[in-house]
């Protein structure tokens, strides 16, 4: 052992002999700092607006795959060229303590470097809401990934006596199995899963096998190079016991692809079943079947899909207590798999491949098929499964009932602000509504009495274009008790002339006030708001700030509400306020951040030209409706005793698909809440990951945390070598003057 930390501290001191090794360990932090916080792209964390570090940990693996090669060029190709590897090699120690002060030298090193990087953390959790799990699981990656690549480096290095070689060797071999998509290695794609806060055991199996056979390589090679070449004394036993290892190290990592063992480590478990897929999974009436139809020759982009596809398919199967079985169909190979998936409508799709170096389209099967009985549920194609545990779990609630709730969704249908057709525009709700309800259109036009009453749920928007009739329905179906999603604004958009303008007071007003709310005839604007493209430049983002951004950081969620729970924002676009009358039974829903003003009477909606505050202020753009009310057209006619669930926003665009995805989850989740046998609210959605830093960032402050970002590294490192460079000109100067007083 002795030996060992002697070799170990004269390999890391030998790292910092100069200050050359100091600015190259700095250089790391400082490059990934400028990227992520000065240079005004879309790597930067304040351009982007999001309190993650997912683009730090896309980014580093690349530098690390310049880095750590560098680092290691000079560990046995300097031995050879000194002329120092044959004393090395007859020290009375076994090769394996060499290689091992080698490798951990270097990753010591490497481990101070990115500790250097944790001040970009440090700034995100100052500002904003960070989730610390899956920062803490893309650290481990990183340091196994750099594991890795030292490992094979310093087996690089150990075949030639040429650092310039034996760097380029390792940089640009490593980086094609690492980062090239049709790669065998692929271990930025693991990476990447760890970053996303999910650690599997898989995943840690394959790097540290990687690492220790690299390092196995190493001992092996050790003594081998020579001027003539490392073959020239090459003794085939050693071949045998390098395919032996080799062959261990498969069969364990084949043996572990067999395991589910893994930590999720991100807030909200987005990678572990809900307590909701668990309890549907554990009810069904019926045996379910979920047959995935996948090709072999998937391509490489696909390929972290499907792992996804048949790990949750996993879980729910673990959870079905037998009534829930996985099928895994290979159309290409069994002619019966590809007639049943064309019978449920299930068909190929077309995917890019890479082939030497030319990128051709092929032809895979990639969808599945959920089957109860006679009834099913068909995904034809997986290729984006942004929400794929909700979307199994809303399909088998809809095959474990055969009888579904009917929303009504009655709006008056003006040409839309936009200039999109509003059914078009409406289509990714109904997509996503249909998955649990029956859906009926009730198209409002003058006149025209469209019955509520045989809905379960109601959705309308355009009420100031009902007729008294029309108003008397919606009074009706307010007070049986059933829920209503009401959105409604006090202002018509103009567009393309974007401005606005304010509506007359009308009959809809006076309802109301009845419930207890009011709609006021302005438009509130948010420095807390959602980005759109800006005019003139198409590849930057900029503030928007009359679509204003509810965030659960600004309080923007102010009541305990469950179908709220799990937002992080919500965008409400050219949104008026909707003010409680009183307080026992409106109550505030969603409101505005601190950083809000109003644009009154006269409207402005251009981004170049929007008016700026003249003063600050909360404002609520949402209410809850709940409580007991009496009809407002039939005076004569007392309460029914039902209590009214009702909720109300100031906006009578956000139906649309051009806003944040999350406003269709608030709709999914307040249906699911009131309607369905069971609420899916908390089963975490990709929508729901998205936390934005605070809209009020002020220049200083943003300033002042790009410049710790950027000098921490270096003043460490300098700080580090100035400490280490006086303690050894200490030593010196005492050892000389011992010297002199000997003498």
């Amino acid at each position: 052992m002795k030996a060992f930390t002697t070799l170990f501290m004269k390999e890391f001191k030998h790292l910092f002999n100069n200050p050359m090794g100091y600015l190259f360990c700095s250089m790391l932090p400082a490059t990934l700092a400028y990227f992520l916080f000065w240079q005004n792209s879309g790597l930067n964390i304040f351009v982007n607006g999001t309190s993650d570090l997912r683009l730090f940990f896309r980014l580093a693996p690349f530098l690390l795959a310049v880095f750590v090669p560098l680092l290691a060029m000079r560990a046995w190709a300097e031995e050879m060229r000194q002329g120092t590897m044959e004393w090395l090699l007859s020290m009375p120690l076994p090769h394996t303590t060499l290689v091992w002060a080698k490798f951990l030298a270097p990753f010591t090193a490497i481990l101070i470097t990115l500790a250097a990087t944790l001040t970009f953390p440090y700034t995100l959790v100052q500002l904003g809401d960070l989730d610390l799990g899956p920062v803490l699981s893309g650290y481990i990656g990183l340091l196994l990934f750099s594991a890795t690549a030292l490992a094979f480096s310093l087996w690089i290095s150990s075949m030639t006596r040429h650092q310039v070689v034996a760097f380029l060797f390792s940089f640009l071999i490593f980086s094609f199995f690492a980062f090239f998509e049709n790669s065998p290695l692929n271990l930025n794609f693991r990476l990447q899963q760890m970053a996303s806060g999910l650690l599997d055991l898989k995943d840690l199996v394959y790097f540290l096998s990687l690492t220790l056979f690299f390092l196995f390589m190493s001992i092996q090679f050790l003594g081998q190079a020579r001027h003539s070449g490392f073959l020239s004394s090459w003794k085939p036993y050693k071949l045998t016991r390098i395919l032996f290892v080799a062959g261990i190290f498969i069969a364990l990592n084949a043996a572990v692809n067999y395991t589910n063992l893994r930590v999720d480590f991100t807030r909200n478990g987005i990678y572990t079943l809900s307590p909701s897929t668990k309890e549907v999974c554990a009810h069904l009436d019926e045996e379910t079947h979920l047959k995935l139809f996948f090709s072999s020759n998937l391509p490489p982009q696909f390929q972290p899909v499907l792992a996804f596809i048949e790990r949750l398919a996993a879980e729910y199967e673990a959870h079905g207590k037998g009534k829930f079985q996985v099928q895994k169909l290979n159309p290409d190979l069994d002619e019966a798999a590809r007639r049943e998936a064309l019978s449920y409508g299930v068909v190929e799709t077309a995917g890019n491949v890479t082939q030497k170096s030319r990128v051709e389209t092929v032809k895979i099967w990639f969808g599945m098929v959920l089957t109860q009985g006679e009834r099913k549920v068909v995904f034809p194609t997986m290729q984006d499964i942004p929400n794929l545990e909700y979307d199994l779990t809303a399909a088998l609630l809809k095959l474990n009932h055969t009888t579904q709730k009917k929303v009504l969704l009655a709006g008056s249908m003006p040409p839309s602000p936009l200039g999109h057709d509003p059914e078009n525009d409406m289509k990714p709700m109904l997509l996503e509504l249909q998955k649990q309800y029956n859906l009926e259109h009730g198209r409002i036009v003058p006149d025209k009495i469209v019955p509520f009453e045989h809905a379960d749920a109601l959705i309308t928007w355009g009420v100031r274009e009902f007729s008294e009739n029309q108003l008397k329905e919606l009074d009706a179906f307010i007070q049986s008790g059933k829920p209503v999603l009401l959105f409604t604004s006090g202002v018509s958009i103009q567009l393309p002339e974007l401005t606005a303008r304010e509506l007359p007071k009308d009959p809809a007003d006076a309802l109301f006030e009845h419930y207890g709310f009011e709609v006021g005839r302005n438009l509130v604007s948010d420095n807390s708001c959602q980005r759109i493209q800006s005019s003139t430049n198409s590849r930057l983002q900029r503030e928007y700030p009359v679509f204003p951004m509810v965030s659960r950081l600004l309080d923007g969620f102010p009541l305990n509400f469950k179908p709220v729970e799990t937002l992080q924002t919500m965008t409400l676009p050219w949104c008026s306020t909707v003010t409680p009358l009183s307080n026992d039974q409106t109550q505030t829903l969603l409101q505005s951040s601190k950083q809000a003003w109003l644009q009154e009477r006269v409207f402005d909606l251009n981004p170049d030209t929007l008016p700026g505050p003249t003063s600050f202020n909360v404002y609520p753009m949402g209410v809850l409706v709940s409580g007991v009310f009496d009809p407002y057209f039939d005076s004569t006619q007392k309460s029914t005793d039902n209590t009214v669930k009702m909720v109300v926003i100031g906006s009578n665009e956000i139906l649309g698909q051009y806003q944040n995805p999350s406003s269709l989850a608030f709709i999914a989740n307040t249906l699911g809440f009131w309607c369905s046998d069971m609420d899916l609210s908390d089963i975490d959605r990709r929508e729901n990951a998205f936390v934005p830093l605070p809209a009020n960032l002020t220049y200083e402050t943003k300033r002042t945390y790009q410049w710790i970002t950027l000098l921490t590294g270096p003043l460490f490192f300098a700080l580090w070598g100035i400490g280490f460079y006086a303690r050894r000109r200490t030593v010196n100067y005492g050892a000389h003057t011992q010297k002199r007083a000997n003498t």
